[in-house]
């Protein structure tokens, strides 16, 4: 069990990860290691494509149905998935109020990284401070107390996505479909874990070849249980 005794507020970690490098396999193993030690744990996705108003229309947004994505200002698609998140707010402080331990599977980061990296270079270091503005102080979403991403080489995540679509038969996220966008939306992610002393992260390749499960895994419950929950303090 982890000790509550500063606060009953439970840990928040976020599990990201490039297109392909098995975000939420890696966060459902999380869930069980943890209660497998004990720990009260839960777990939580975003955007809330189902549960939400406002994931309903990030769907849209990412099927393409609102154009393509030089027709969508950063800033307004940031709004999408700010209020979606704000839409899950009060179930996220349940869970945080009645676990030692809550995975969200994407969060803040996420948004930050896709919708900077449409931006020039020049304009992205304000972007970045304004988009943690509107979710942490306008809305108020919970900071994190760690966030850990799994990173992947986009020729890599490219074998990962190709598969994906055949799995789904195809569906659209207009995300995949440009591989110069995802270079820079993965330098974007590297950029955000540089700059944040509670962001991590994970190599999810050896050379030109993806990690297995388990040894990710394994690296993942190092990090998150050695080191993460051992220092870290809840804001």
């Amino acid at each position: 069990m982890l000790d509550n005794t500063v606060s009953m507020r439970g840990k928040l970690i976020v599990l990201d990860g490039a297109d392909g490098a098995g975000k939420d396999t890696q966060a459902d193993r999380l869930l069980a290691h943890a209660k497998g030690r004990g720990i009260s744990a839960a777990i939580i996705r975003f955007p809330a494509y189902e549960q939400t108003f406002s994931g309903k229309e990030v769907r849209a947004y990412q099927s393409g149905r609102f154009g393509e994505l030089i027709n969508c200002h950063p800033k307004l698609i940031s709004y999408l998935y700010a209020v979606d998140r704000f839409e899950m707010q009060s179930q996220l402080h349940e869970l945080l109020n009645t676990h030692e331990l809550v995975i969200a599977a994407r969060y803040v980061i996420s948004n930050i990284a896709y919708q900077a990296a449409r931006l020039p270079k020049e304009e992205r270091p304000a972007f970045r401070t304004w988009a943690e503005t509107l979710d942490y102080e306008v809305l108020h979403n919970p900071r994190e107390d760690a966030v850990i991403f799994l990173s992947l080489p986009t020729a890599l995540s490219d074998q990962l996505i190709a598969k994906r679509q055949q799995e789904t038969e195809g569906a659209r996220d207009i995300h995949d479909e440009n591989a110069r966008y995802r270079e820079e939306v993965l330098g974007e992610y590297e950029t955000l874990c540089a700059s944040h002393d509670h962001w991590f992260s994970i190599q999810c390749n050896d050379g030109d070849q993806i990690r297995s499960i388990e040894d990710i895994a394994t690296e993942l419950d190092r990090l998150v249980f050695e080191r993460v929950l051992a220092t870290v303090e809840t804001a």
